[in-house]
Parts: structure tokens; sequence; C-alpha cells
């Protein structure tokens, strides 16, 4: 199998780099006047890389306080030190610092906390997350980390993200940590119907005292892992039922029959789903979308949720056979699908609301009485003629897409 992980050379390489520009930016910090401590975070610093084309590394600023005034003054420091520099939005700001065509630095701000309950920012937990995995880490366990992470990246379910919705590289740590290998890992979460509570630090006594003292919202996926550093998350909060199902359906193939191309990511290609489309009597609709939101998570999102729209209202009117998401990075996206015809009926008033059933008959005069009530069959549409009728203008104003296009 090819390596998994990057080769000496590369991480040596990354390690000059990341040393060097460490050191560069605690002069730049000194200068600038903020008080804080650098560290390396990340699969990185815990020695669980999978080797990428594009590797991100992220290096923490812990500081006594971190307020709107302190991310705008770091901001201007890094723009100073690297123009490049993009500022990304979400629950807390943090920065993008490209420095080569294969190493994005990523900065965050965080509070410099004593114990994980006084964090105000879940990245504030970052430093405790690094101590925890390393506390465990050995060459075998990093290995098989790594294996997990290629595994669910093939799957398409690797990713807090919400347009991802699937696992983050801690909670597959936290799940390496607690079942030892890739293998045993799969074979205990492979069947399992119901949701899964996991409590690697043992910080509940029993799984009724983990449900009545972690919050609803924080409890209510597919699979809980109290975060062994702070008990009152779920590591495994950003996990849908549909990335786990997934999840669920290709650990099954892979042990019935083990093969290198369960750690592979196969490219992408649409004549497979066209062929797919033709195989089952189906149409294959594509449709572009682009949002003016922030490249990232935020845009990824938005673009989701629309392409999930798209499901749900072709659906009241064909047979949605399969849907594919595609977002890589930037403000598009792209979404594929798989659409069956079916006889759609609409139904009328009840005959005994006679005022009613008479209006409808007169605007239907086509209905057809049934049951007790008029019903329409509409007439035939295509998908594509389907959509331009349903998806207006306003519409994309108010989910924030900018362009919709159906290729």
């Amino acid at each position: 199998m090819k390596s998994l992980q990057p080769s000496s050379e590369q991480l040596s390489a990354l390690t000059i780099i990341t040393r060097n520009f460490i050191a560069q930016l605690k002069k730049s910090l000194v200068q600038g006047k903020i008080n804080g401590h650098v560290f390396v975070g990340g699969s990185f610093a815990k020695g669980t890389l999978l080797a990428q084309d594009t590797y991100d590394v992220d290096v923490f600023i812990r500081c006594k306080e971190v307020t709107p005034q302190l991310i705008d003054h770091l901001g201007e420091i890094l723009i100073t030190y690297n123009s490049q520099t993009i500022r990304v939005h979400g629950s807390r700001d943090y920065f993008q610092l490209p420095t080569t065509k294969q190493l994005i630095f990523e900065v965050v701000p965080v509070k410099k906390i004593r114990k994980p309950r006084e964090m105000e920012n879940v990245t504030d937990l970052s430093y405790f997350h690094v101590a925890y995995v390393a506390k465990h880490m050995t060459k075998k366990l990093a290995g098989e980390i790594v294996l997990a992470k290629a595994f669910c990246a093939s799957a398409g379910v690797y990713g807090a993200e919400s347009y991802i919705q699937g696992f983050s590289g801690y909670a597959l740590e936290c799940l390496l940590i607690r079942y030892k290998t890739f293998k045993a890992m799969l074979k205990a979460l492979v069947s399992v119907e119901k949701q899964v509570l996991i409590d690697p630090a043992k910080h509940y006594r029993s799984a009724g005292d983990l449900m009545r003292s972690m919050s609803e919202s924080r409890r209510s996926g597919p699979l809980v892992i109290v975060d062994p550093t702070w008990p009152e998350r779920n590591v495994a909060a950003a996990l849908s039922q549909e990335s786990f199902v997934l999840f669920q359906k290709r650990a099954k193939a892979y042990l019935v029959r083990p093969s290198e191309r369960f750690f592979a990511e196969e490219a992408f290609d649409s004549q497979k789903l066209q062929k797919e489309a033709t195989q089952k009597k189906a149409t294959l609709l594509a449709v572009s979308l682009e949002t003016n939101k922030q490249a990232g998570d935020i845009a990824g999102t938005k673009l989701r949720k629309f392409h999930l729209f798209l499901c749900e209202i072709l659906g009241e009117r064909f047979t949605l056979a399969k849907h594919v998401f595609r977002y890589e990075q930037g403000q598009t996206s792209m979404s594929y699908l798989l659409l069956k015809d079916k006889q759609s009926v609409q139904h009328g008033p009840l005959l005994s609301m006679t005022k009613h059933a008479l209006a409808f008959k007169k605007a239907h005069p086509a209905a057809k009485m049934a049951k007790g009530r008029y019903y329409l069959t509409l007439p035939p549409v295509t998908p594509q003629i389907y959509l331009q009728q349903k998806v207006r203008k306003e519409l994309l104003v108010q989910m924030d897409i900018s362009r919709f296009q159906i290729d």
C-alpha cells in the first residue's frame, strides 16, 4: 500500500519551515506588543498527519484575553509579515497564511486557560487536546489513526465542517486511543443500530449519568464521544446520521473483503454517474451553484443547504435515486441528482366540502373522483423545467445563492 503518512523527507521539510515560521511569529508578536504563548497543534503536533497535496499546520497563540481588538491587531501584524494573509470568520476569527503551494499556516488566537472549564471557545481546548493525544501516542497508534483518517476521507466522511458532517481528526484520535486498532474500531461501530456512547476518560459513572449531565443538543447525534479533557463536550457532535450510516456501510464492506481501495480517494467521475443513471433508467441532473459567502465552512454550508433543498423539492415530483454534493473549496459547488419520473397526483378537497370541491373541478376539468375527493394527475414534466419553475430569484437571494445554473 502506498504510504498514507508523509515521508520522512516531507516531515523534515515541514518541521524546518514551521520552526522558522514560529521564530519569526514570536518576534512579530513582541514587536507588536502582543503577549502570547505560541504552540503548534493539530495533526502535525500529534504525529497523526495524513499524506496530502497541501498541508495545513495549526499554530495557536495563547493570550490572557482574546478580544475583537486583539484579533484585529493580530491581523495587522500577520498582514505585515505576509501580505497574502486571509482572515477567516467564524465563532472566533482566525488567519490563514499561505507560505508555499504545499503548506498553509492557520494562526488561531485562543484564551490561555488553566482548566478546560474556563474555556470561552472550543479552540481554547486545543492545548489540552494535544497534550491528551501526545500522552497516549506511540508509533503504532499513530499508524492506526492515519488508517482511520484515510478510510474516512475516502468515504467522504472526514471533517467536522458543516458541509461534511463527518468525523473530526480529534474524534478519530479519541476512538483509536479507546479501541487501539483501526480494525477493532470498525468492528465496534459497524453494526450499532442505536446511539453509541463512549467515555474514554470515564468522566461519568454510567450511561444514564452521562445522558442526564450532558445537554440534549450535544448528545443528539449517532455517536457520543465524551471529550477526555472536558466532560460536557461531545467530540463527535458534528457527525450526522447520514455520514455515520455511510461509514458503517463502508466498514462492513471492508471487514468482509479488505482492500487498499478503501484508503484511496477516488477521483470524481461524472461519466460514471451518467452510466449509473442509464442503468437505473433515471435522468442525471447537474446543477452548478455559487455563493458570495466566505470560502470554506461558511460557503460550503450555504451550498450544501441549498443542495438539500433541491433534493427536497425535486423529491415532491420525482423519485430521487441518488444525490451527490461536490464542494472542494472556494465559493462554488456541483449538485448531481439521479431522478426517476413518478406519476404525481394532486389531492383536491373532499367532496363534502362542496364549494371548494366544485371550485377545484372547475379549475381542473380533468380531475377525477375517488375515495370521496377529487384527484388530479399532473402532466409529465422534465426535471429541468420543474426545477426552473420552482427556483425563483427571490429564493436564491434569500438563501445566499448568487448563481444557479442547470448544466
